[in-house]
């Protein structure tokens, strides 16, 4: 085998497309208070803004520097450089494409990975790295506790406290992070970026794979990249895994880029299935002199134009590629876009069990959910929408609130989202008359104590009270006897933009 990337969101939806065949073709080679109605907001900002992400390909070499003349000055200058011009030119995301050290049992190399990376968090940038094979020990073993120099400096506990974080494949109670997910918000658009690990020889089964479809579903609303570090080789065509992985994943609409590097080759191609056309890219510089001499991508999307501006360049020699396959311009997204609508709650409220039963908390600042097995320490949310200005047939929904939970380190508790009846208001809901729950569970996520915003996939419902008296009655509650207190921001707090929010998408 040869040595082998707010407070506004916005989401995305795609218009039915008619089916077609699964293709494949070659582009380029080698070289709020209540009320009884609502005006909903239009998210769509007048001018979408530019902003750029960066891949940074295979710099194995540049940790390792007793072969292949690479240094880890190369790798300290593109660092440099992407805190030197994260406002000039709108850095917004990091993403490394695997094989971050050479041998993947080397302290030395990964501490010299973590120092600079380090320098990305603390410059507010997000970055998220995916694992290639010179990151599993022994190389090319997926699984187990091949990556655990990776997991000491890059696992779940560095990363579950930052806003871009989503998850990691074994959840919440795992450290392993060798494949994740990281969400952000740029030009209007929102995001999500699916770092999976190398596992050319499957060694996870469907499961992996099912996980990334699922995520996809979840977040259905986000335009999504799948970076795995072997995505296509010199000629164009997917390699083994991600052969497999495209045909579970390519049914998702959202999907439109995978990036890997493993071959040392700069190689684009497209996949198209029922209409929708994935970009899929191959970017690595090691087998070019001195190890690749810092070269890394530049991905300049323009939402407006709808269209990325690739460049190559190397901060090391501060110079640029020209060639076809190093500097072109792609259509960004096949389909064209549309907004969501976002509808504020006419109502919330959260009420308290126990003595404190027939207390009112409507004009709260915050809505509080807890699950306690002592009296007078559980609460629920309760949460009001008003559908009449919705005029369009609803594709999908999600409730969208913001806030943290009690929890500490790396803990967390589970927030679910039931259908509720209506027969409530604001000023005088209590625990003692808060109406039932009126459907199964329509949704969960996972809460720790970073303030950030969490959603609720409400779609079924939501369509079912916009064909009947077009008001949502939702509650939050917390999974039985957790007994850890989370706080979520009402439609009566300061921060406008963080209050509870209905986004509707057409």
């Amino acid at each position: 085998m040869k040595k082998v990337f707010l407070f506004l969101t916005i989401a995305l939806c795609f218009s039915q497309c008619k089916k077609a065949g699964n293709t494949q073709s070659a582009e380029s080679a080698n070289s709020r208070k209540q009320s009884v109605t609502q005006t909903p907001t239009s998210l769509q900002a007048a001018a979408a803004t530019d902003f750029t992400v960066i891949f940074i390909p295979d710099t194995q070499y540049y940790m390792d520097e007793d072969s292949h003349g690479g240094t880890y000055s190369m790798f300290v200058k593109q660092i440099d450089w992407i805190i030197a011009n994260k406002t000039s030119q709108n850095i917004v995301y990091v993403g490394g494409l695997g094989d971050i050290v050479d041998n993947g049992n080397n302290v030395s190399e990964w501490n010299e990975a973590k120092t600079q990376y380090a320098r990305l968090s603390a410059a507010g940038i997000p970055y998220g790295l995916s694992v290639g094979n010179h990151d599993q020990y022994p190389n090319g073993t997926p699984g187990g506790n091949s990556t655990a120099e990776y997991n000491a400096r890059f696992g779940r506990t560095e990363f579950h406290n930052r806003t871009h974080y989503g998850g990691n494949y074994l959840g919440p109670s795992s450290n392993n992070n060798d494949s994740h997910y990281d969400l952000f918000t740029a030009g209007g658009i929102d995001f999500i970026v699916i770092h999976v690990e190398y596992d050319a020889t499957e060694a996870h089964g469907l499961s992996l794979n099912n996980w990334v479809d699922e995520i996809l579903a979840t977040h259905s609303s986000r335009k999504a990249i799948v970076v795995t570090h072997y995505v296509i080789n010199g000629s164009g065509a997917f390699s083994s895994q991600a052969s497999l992985l495209y045909n579970k994943i390519k049914y998702r609409p959202n999907l439109f880029m995978m990036y890997g590097g493993h071959i040392s080759a700069r190689v684009s191609n497209t996949a198209t299935t029922n209409g929708n056309v994935t970009r899929l890219y191959l970017a690595d510089y090691q087998g070019e002199p001195n190890g690749g001499e810092g070269f890394l991508r530049i991905l300049k999307f323009r939402p407006d134009l709808n269209v990325v501006e690739t460049k190559s360049y190397s901060p090391y020699l501060n110079q640029y590629l020209t060639a076809a396959n190093e500097q072109f311009t792609h259509t960004m997204f096949t389909f064209p876009y549309v907004y969501p609508v976002a509808l504020n709650a006419v109502a919330d409220a959260h009420v308290r069990d126990g003595v404190n039963g027939n207390v009112n908390y409507g004009t709260a600042t915050l809505i509080v959910q807890r699950a306690s097995p002592a009296v007078n320490s559980s609460y629920k949310t309760y949460l009001k929408f008003d559908l009449n200005s919705i005029t369009q047939p609803i594709k999908s929904a999600k409730l969208r609130v913001f806030g943290n939970s009690n929890v500490t380190g790396t803990g967390t508790c589970t927030i679910n989202c039931y259908g509720n009846g209506d027969a409530w208001t604001e000023t005088g809901l209590t625990w003692n008359n808060a109406p039932a729950v009126v459907n199964v569970k329509l949704a969960s996520t996972w809460v720790n104590s970073l303030n950030k915003y969490h959603e609720f996939d409400v779609t079924g419902y939501v369509q079912e009270q916009a064909a009947g008296d077009k008001i949502v009655s939702l509650q939050l509650n917390m999974t039985a006897n957790q007994d850890k207190q989370c706080n979520f921001y009402s439609k009566e707090n300061a921060a406008a933009a963080n209050r509870p929010q209905l986004f509707i998408y057409h």
